[in-house]
């Protein structure tokens, strides 16, 4: 029962952030951390049931983390991200998802989530963005062209 609530609650919030998401029209940026960003989409993006047994890795190397940015933009971006990864692997056996941070020589901040999903055939690349293009039989294809537009 006690899990039951604690998903309920979780999903609550997913749908909070997806909503405040849509709903805004100009960004609301301020100054963020964002390690503390990917740790709360970190935790949004593994609620449902068994994506606790993926072993994460998390290599938040970015000496300063701040950003200036909207904070529901970016971590529905990290959320959307997370659980690409997710998607990527649940036809395997062993599995592990890392996020990494670092600093680029121009002032900006490098953000990274891999996985050992299989990947996508090269021929998709240039479409992976695009609006209603997809390669899973249950998705609708927005999920990579709304992080595109948020960036």
């Amino acid at each position: 029962m006690d899990s039951a609530v604690e998903q309920n609650l979780r999903a609550g919030e997913i749908v909070r952030n997806l909503r405040d998401f849509i709903m805004r029209g100009e960004p609301d940026r301020a100054y963020l951390s964002l390690h503390n960003l990917i740790g709360g989409a970190l935790h949004i993006a593994t609620t449902v049931e068994g994506e606790g047994s993926c072993e994460i890795s998390l290599q938040l190397d970015a000496k300063s983390d701040r950003i200036f940015a909207d904070k529901v933009q970016i971590k529905q971006v990290l959320v959307n991200l997370i659980r690409n990864a997710v998607e990527a692997m649940s036809v395997l056996t062993e599995w592990r998802r890392t996020i990494s941070s670092s600093n680029i020589d121009d002032g900006s901040i490098r953000i990274d989530v891999a996985d050992t999903g299989n990947g996508f055939a090269e021929a998709l690349k240039s479409d992976l963005f695009e609006p209603l293009m997809t390669t899973k039989a249950d998705a609708m294809g927005i999920g990579l062209a709304i992080c595109r537009a948020a960036i």
